[in-house]
């Protein structure tokens, strides 16, 4: 009986595991494929734009009232209804025959996602005794990560091979291998209170994360100042703030905003948001350095990530070991140190030295700092709801989905900025306009003016980085007790 108990908990986790590998793969496996999508069905550069960005905004938007949602019904059966959903839906992807049309069924899959999402985290800290749970949330943090690296090359695989359709139809194959895992694996448990759905606080917070998250995602696009920017940013801030105040008022909330009293929590919270900000700018800005200055092709340069990846899984022994002698607070400065060092490297050594060690050694420091500091936050807010952890379980992926809008909106606005000053500085002035929007589009002739601004861009977005890590390094020490119970035991 104990053989097949345990066989069947092996068979979750990696069901777990695999499902927030298709979430972040599907996101970031789209910048991979984007150009061949624009290039096939005749999008403009705002709809190969949305086709990215629409899964993410989707996930975020909807993330809160989906936990509450799978707390009211039970894991499995959400589960297992937004995975078939996620198939439909990546089908729909395969088959679609306009830009709009792409974007209806990312939409979809976003959707879907945000139902999946924070039922796999929750079903793990349900599922695996205390004894193993920080090595089964460690290895949650990092099959997202590696799911994401995995997804890029994959897309960009197939892309170079067959079709970036194609990378919709083995992802769709994936889904259904992972509905019959989620059916034969995951218990039918629900939280034992009924969840309160609150129908005033589901629309506030997608409304809410929706537009804020749109706001922050059109600045580096169409400026910092511009209507929909403004707009997004501004209603919603709004629409938060109108959130909390009703969440205070609310005789049953959907979330108990005062958690975040709790300055172990709210100091959790700050080393989860900095890290993701570290590991999407990585993503970002490593394709444009190996593709516009090493020179690699696309596939080259998908695979080009794996390695520093790779030297991630190391970090997940220290991080136990660690949290057996250290508390959080000491575990997450060191962990936003580290990313902090790879960012500063990336602008220093790999902007004025080209190469690809230099890459490698960048992105190995930011990725290490991240699997490092992984295990013991999360648990911080997997924990911040006693009873409800596919609530606690979204609040951690929203997190997450507000670092990768915020990593990807910052990183984008100081890499244009940096990019387009070299352009405009050292560019001849009959040549600009063909490379100033975009590297993309510059002409043989002008590939070496290209990398040259691309190092510019690079550099001052990873001065940046350094920056905002560093403060965040800070503010996580201040936010932090300064005394405080080993961080692996729970």
């Amino acid at each position: 009986m104990r053989a097949e108990e345990a066989n069947r908990r092996r068979a979750m986790l990696v069901a777990m595991c695999g499902a927030v590998a298709v979430v972040f793969g599907l996101t970031l496996g789209a910048l991979a494929i984007v150009p061949a999508i624009g290039e096939d069905l005749g999008a403009t550069q705002t709809e190969v734009q949305w086709v990215a960005d629409v899964v993410p905004l989707t996930v975020a938007a909807l993330l809160l009232p989906a936990g509450a949602l799978l707390d009211r019904l039970g894991r499995r059966t959400g589960m297992l209804a937004g995975l078939l959903l996620l198939v439909l839906a990546l089908v729909w992807c395969a088959v679609a025959g306009s830009p709009g049309e792409l974007v209806a069924a990312r939409a979809a899959s976003g959707a879907a996602l945000a139902l999946v999402f924070p039922g796999t985290l929750a079903t793990i800290s349900d599922a695996v005794p205390d004894r193993g749970r920080s090595t089964a949330v460690g290895l949650w943090a990092l099959s997202g990560i590696v799911g994401g690296v995995l997804g890029m090359q994959l897309s960009a695989l197939l892309a170079d091979l067959a079709s970036w359709r194609d990378a919709f139809w083995v992802f769709a194959a994936v889904v259904l291998v992972l509905v019959v895992l989620t059916a034969r694996s995951v218990p039918a448990h629900r939280s034992p209170e009924r969840a309160p759905l609150d129908p005033l606080g589901t629309v506030l917070s997608v409304l809410g994360i929706g537009a804020l998250v749109l706001g922050i995602t059109e600045g580096p696009v169409h400026g910092w100042t511009g209507p929909m920017t403004v707009a997004g940013i501004g209603g919603g801030l709004v629409l938060l703030a109108l959130f909390v105040a009703w969440q205070l008022r609310a005789a049953r909330p959907l979330l108990d905003v005062r958690v975040y009293r709790d300055r172990t929590l709210a100091g959790a919270s700050i080393v989860v948001l900095g890290a993701i900000v570290a590991d999407f700018a990585m993503i970002f800005l490593v394709f444009q350095f190996e593709v516009y200055v090493l020179g690699f092709g696309a596939l080259k340069a998908a695979l080009g990530i794996g390695p520093p990846a790779v030297v991630m899984l190391a970090a997940v022994p220290a991080a136990l070991a660690a949290g057996r002698r250290w508390t959080e607070r000491t575990i997450a400065t060191i962990a936003l140190l580290l990313c902090a060092a790879g960012a500063l490297v990336s602008a220093l050594v790999a902007a004025e030295h080209p190469s690809y060690l230099a890459v490698v050694v960048g992105a190995s420091l930011i990725w290490t700092g991240i699997g490092f500091g992984a295990i013991a936050p999360t648990l911080t807010i997997l924990d911040s709801l006693p009873g409800r952890p596919g609530l606690s379980s979204a609040l951690n992926d929203l997190t997450r989905e507000l670092g990768a809008a915020l990593g990807l909106a910052i990183t984008a606005s100081a890499f244009n900025a940096g990019y387009r000053d070299a352009i405009v500085e050292d560019g001849p002035a009959d040549a600009t306009a063909a490379v100033l929007g975009s590297p993309a589009g510059a002409p043989p002739e002008l590939a070496g003016l290209v990398a040259e601004a691309v190092r510019d861009g690079w550099q001052t977005a990873f001065l940046v980085v350094t920056a905002i890590l560093a403060l965040t390094a800070v503010a996580a020490a201040i936010t932090y007790p300064r005394r405080g119970a080993p961080a692996a035991p729970r």
